[in-house]
């Protein structure tokens, strides 16, 4: 890896570097392939060096952002939900927030069809829809919004269908399990083709958070950074109702 100062090696170093790359994103100077390009590029890198230090702090803000996104502008929203959805695409996103990603898409969908979330949700399942199947606990959630893309849905209902039972509530299968399924390829999503005006209110739970993992022992670890200087203001976290609450 490239050779960085030791006084660059300081973890504040790395959340700050992390921290200007999103301000840049937000301010319009790098788009979503350049942050992915970045993130990709940097997660290669040597465990310890500066540029894993960056790509860990980059991945740990959106992922406790993800509380926040429900405040965001409507542009900013929408530009967070292909870059949200483009990391969860290409595993960038850790196995231990699946359960709690799953919830943050399927709590958007709920919205009516004109509101910034469902909107955001949308955005997010077209990024990742080539890689559906690997969240079969999703494909199957997704079945209970009539309001969604009309070939998002029937895509999970195949997915489904294709999935043995004993799969069917994981929250996550592994590269060569998804493989192994034979999963045709996903729709050419169309705008504009979602149907009735709002998500019925008898829609079900969600599903419960996995259990929390054990504490990390990422070395330099800092507290998480604020929003950056052009994305909205960070609110406190909603409640969101588990299962059998």
């Amino acid at each position: 890896s490239t050779a960085v100062p030791a006084a660059e090696m300081d973890p504040e170093r790395a959340l700050d570097a992390a921290t200007e790359f999103y301000d840049e994103f937000y301010e319009g100077k790098l788009n979503v392939k350049q942050m992915i390009d970045k993130m990709l590029e940097f997660s290669r890198s040597e465990r310890g060096s500066w540029q894993h230090e960056v790509h860990f702090f980059m991945v740990k803000r959106m992922v406790e952002e993800q509380t926040r996104f429900p405040r965001y502008h409507e542009q900013e929203l929408l530009r967070t939900a292909e870059l949200f959805g483009s990391m969860l695409a290409l595993d960038l996103i850790p196995q231990k927030d699946l359960g709690n990603t799953i919830r943050c898409i399927l709590e958007s969908l709920r919205r009516p069809t004109t509101h910034k979330s469902f909107k955001f949700g949308q955005v997010v399942l077209e990024q990742c829809l080539p890689k559906l199947a690997r969240w079969p606990v999703l494909c199957k959630h997704l079945q209970t919004f009539p309001n969604l893309h009309p070939e998002i849905i029937n895509y999970a209902k195949k997915i489904t269908q294709i999935l043995p039972e004993n799969m069917s509530d994981m929250v996550y299968l592994d590269q060569d399990q998804w493989e192994m399924m034979g999963i045709p390829p996903p729709p050419t999503i169309t705008r504009g083709a979602t149907a009735m005006p709002a998500v019925p209110t008898g829609a079900p739970p969600l599903p419960p958070p996995p259990p929390p993992p054990p504490a990390a022992n990422h070395a330099g670890a800092a507290p998480a950074q604020a929003p950056p200087k052009n994305a909205p203001p960070a609110p406190a976290a909603p409640t969101l109702v588990a299962a059998g609450a």
